[in-house]
């Protein structure tokens, strides 16, 4: 009898715990169909519901789902039942993955004004000018009329915005653009960068809905872009399927350069989520072969070496 009053306390002591120990979430985002798991059954999750991290959720197709804390963020996309607590270590693994900060540098320089995107920018001043001389020569385009930059495209504008780290600003903008701007070939333009600074502001399903509402084909100059900055996202938000798919398609048409290194890169750790060991080694392969002398080639190397 003593014996079993002993293995009860220390049963309510690990329980109590385990209960002090978990980690509150708040419901920041929500889209489509989500439910937390509730005894035997599953409830409805809306956005300012409070989840414990020993919380079950449930998405249907097309959901998405963004929780925060004190601590971390997690965003779910594919459709699938979860178990927070494996996700909170799953971000962790995310985070110590040295070679996801040569991808995001790459992301970062493409984004924030070198002379590929300063290319891109160079078709909206053709726009601009049209837009002058034309029936919207009235259209306020630029951030501040008076603002020193007025006569900078507004790519340019707000690439500057960005690499200042003004995301709240550059959101501003670039929301601004897409309802007054009056090109429609710009527009794949303005969503990108916005879902860029929503990504910048941890606001991963925001950023993923703006790139989800945009039809970017293999031939747009954005396309590369595109497919890594979505596909990061889908890594960071457990979609490794999603991201597999348009990494593919990249692929298939893109053998090499360093773009194609950062898709290669990023689907080896996808592979490695859906414990693909073959493939995922296939495409770390590729990524050193490309070129082993650069950066994300030794970080392929040394993930090669890591397995």
């Amino acid at each position: 009898m003593k014996s079993q009053k002993i293995i009860i306390t220390i049963c309510l002591i690990l329980f109590t715990t385990a209960f002090l120990w978990a980690e509150s979430f708040t419901v920041v985002f929500s889209d489509g169909t989500v439910k937390v798991k509730s005894g035997a059954g599953w409830k409805p999750v809306e956005t300012g519901d409070s989840l414990s991290s020993a919380s079950v959720v449930k998405l249907a197709s097309g959901s998405m789902l963004e929780i925060v804390s004190s601590k971390n963020t997690l965003t779910l996309y594919d459709a699938g039942i979860y178990a927070l607590n494996d996700l909170l270590n799953a971000s962790q693994k995310v985070k110590s993955q040295k070679f996801l900060s040569a991808v995001d540098a790459r992301i970062q320089n493409m984004v924030q004004g070198n002379n590929y995107h300063t290319t891109s920018a160079a078709g909206l001043r053709g726009f601009e000018q049209g837009a002058r001389g034309s029936e919207f020569e009235d259209v306020e385009w630029a951030v501040e009329e008076d603002d020193a930059d007025s006569d900078v495209d507004p790519i340019t504008q707000g690439q500057n915005l960005l690499a200042l780290n003004k995301y709240d600003e550059a959101i501003a903008h670039f929301e601004k653009m897409l309802t007054e701007w009056p090109y429609s070939e710009a527009k794949p333009f303005f969503s990108y960068y916005l879902a860029y600074a929503h990504a910048e502001k941890k606001q991963r399903a925001q950023a993923l809905k703006l790139l989800d509402k945009i039809s970017i084909n293999q031939g747009h100059i954005l396309y590369a872009d595109y497919v890594m900055l979505k596909g990061r996202l889908f890594l960071e938000s457990f979609a490794y399927k999603s991201a597999l798919e348009i990494f593919k398609q990249y692929l298939a048409l893109n053998s090499e350069g360093e773009n194609t290194q950062v898709v290669l890169l990023l689907a080896s750790y996808c592979y490695r989520g859906l414990d693909n060991t073959a493939r995922q080694k296939e495409c770390l392969i590729k990524a050193k072969e490309i070129d082993p002398a650069s950066l994300l080639g030794k970080e392929a190397n040394a993930l090669l070496k890591e397995m």
